[in-house]
């Protein structure tokens, strides 16, 4: 158990807890402890106090948010519970560490960082509120570099064992600061007008810097002269999207254009998004035509309910396509996860082998032929063709090919990487707010390149 005026230092990272029964707005500091209250502790939020920055928040029921840390500055984090009608039991604040993994990595788990426990029995006076807060230092996080983060989460219990937990406060270093400039779209008439708010935006793309997190790259939206809605019937309906927005994107190259689209299908709303590296900065890979494209293109819907469109993958489909931006190719072969290796869907586990051993004997006869980004920390991946031709789940990253080409049978067994960024896969958490993709630290170099050099180093200009 914490108590006041304790210092403790967890996972690196210098901690001080402070815990105490809370009192306030009418409210009683001890109830009596209800072993059979049903209803968790309620009003439980956590907090991070950057000096200089706006404080950041999550509470329950609203989505995760990340907030970002410069090298020299540490943040207070703060969690409080309330359970006024039985008492809380428990208090716990829960730290996972963010940097770039090598692809297959073992993720981190959440790990313990301080606590408050009531020592009170069933029927004895207890706390109707609790308290923990914790000291985050970016210099003790980043471990001496400048790519880090840390994402942080409380739990509290009641004395009949209810549990709330809050959303996940992502805790970012930042050395590198993008602002976005978002182009809502709708027809010339105001037709097919996007669905989405300029304040649902900035929820997405909070999710989206969560995958950030990490690599020292942090997006930034300003919802008033950040939104700039545009009727362009040819740009909204996908037709002259590609010249308008190239133009647009020249004319301002300090700024990351995000255009919101409706798409081609006037009757269905797009779920789609595009985007592509600069030419030339880094060798594309084996059966990759490069895109010389200067925007970034999305669906204009933000769901109402669940995570799909701007929230798909709570928010890694938007990360994807950033990613691709700043120069990552797919960890699969191709642009769009059939070519060229598949070229269709297969219709079955054997149609999906033989094009695999096919394409893999006809370039280099290593799992390497699926080596879609070329980098060595990003394992060679098959894409979720094979695995669904197999009624395979890839939560379970592992699957083998096995043909006959020219009469000599091959096997080829993958062990792809199906929580990075820039890959195909559904989730695996499939919890309400679902652990983000995470960048390779090769890749996170490959972005970084990508912003020292023409003409996305231009993005570096305020």
């Amino acid at each position: 158990m914490a108590t006041n005026g304790t210092l403790r230092r967890t996972t690196a990272i210098a901690l001080a807890m402070l815990t105490a029964p809370l009192a306030g707005c009418g409210r009683p500091a001890t109830v009596t402890a209800n072993a059979s209250d049903p209803t968790p502790p309620s009003a439980m939020w956590v907090q991070a106090d950057v000096p200089g920055r706006p404080l950041v928040n999550v509470s329950l029921g609203g989505g995760p948010v990340a907030g970002v840390l410069a090298a020299s500055e540490q943040a207070t984090v703060t969690a409080s519970a309330d359970d006024p009608d039985g008492g809380v039991r428990a208090l716990r604040l829960l730290i996972r560490i963010r940097r770039p993994r090598p692809g297959g990595a073992v993720l981190s788990s959440f790990q313990l960082a301080s606590s408050t426990v009531s020592s009170a029995s069933p029927g004895q006076p207890a706390p109707a509120s609790a308290r923990v807060t914790t000291t985050v230092s970016a210099a003790t996080l980043a471990g001496g570099g400048w790519d880090g983060g840390v994402e942080i989460m409380a739990e509290a219990e009641n004395f009949a064992g209810q549990v709330s937990r809050s959303p996940v406060l992502s805790l970012c270093i930042e050395r590198t600061t993008l602002r976005v400039h978002v182009v809502p779209l709708s027809d010339d008439d105001g037709g097919h007008a996007p669905q989405v708010t300029r304040t649902q935006f900035a929820d997405a793309l909070q999710r989206a810097n969560r995958v950030f997190c990490g690599t020292g790259i942090q997006f930034r939206f300003d919802s008033i002269t950040g939104w700039a809605p545009r009727s362009s019937s040819g740009m909204n309906r996908d037709q002259t999207i590609k010249a308008d927005g190239d133009a647009l994107a020249n004319s301002m190259p300090n700024r990351v254009v995000l255009l919101l689209r409706w798409g081609s299908d006037l009757a269905n709303i797009t779920g789609n998004g595009n985007a592509y590296p600069v030419p030339g900065i880094a060798p594309a890979p084996r059966n990759v035509t490069d895109v010389d494209q200067r925007y970034v293109a999305l669906p204009s819907l933000y769901p109402t309910t669940g995570l799909g469109y701007l929230t798909l993958q709570n928010g890694a489909f938007l990360a994807h396509e950033l990613g691709h931006y700043l120069g990552l190719y797919h960890t699969f072969p191709g642009w769009d996860g059939l070519n060229p290796v598949f070229g269709t869907t297969p219709a079955n586990a054997n149609q999906a082998d033989q094009r695999v051993v096919t394409y893999v004997r006809a370039n280099g006869g290593t799992t390497d032929a699926l080596d879609g980004d070329g980098m060595a920390d990003t394992p060679p991946d098959p894409g979720v063709a094979l695995f669904s031709a197999h009624g395979a789940n890839p939560c379970t990253p592992r699957i083998t090919a096995s043909a006959l080409v020219g009469g000599t049978r091959s096997t080829f067994t993958f062990l792809p990487d199906v929580a990075n960024a820039m890959s195909y896969y559904n989730l695996c958490d499939t919890t309400a707010d679902p652990r983000p993709r995470d960048f390779s630290p090769a890749q996170v170099a490959r972005m970084h390149l990508t912003l020292s050099q023409a003409p996305r180093n231009g993005l570096l200009t305020p």
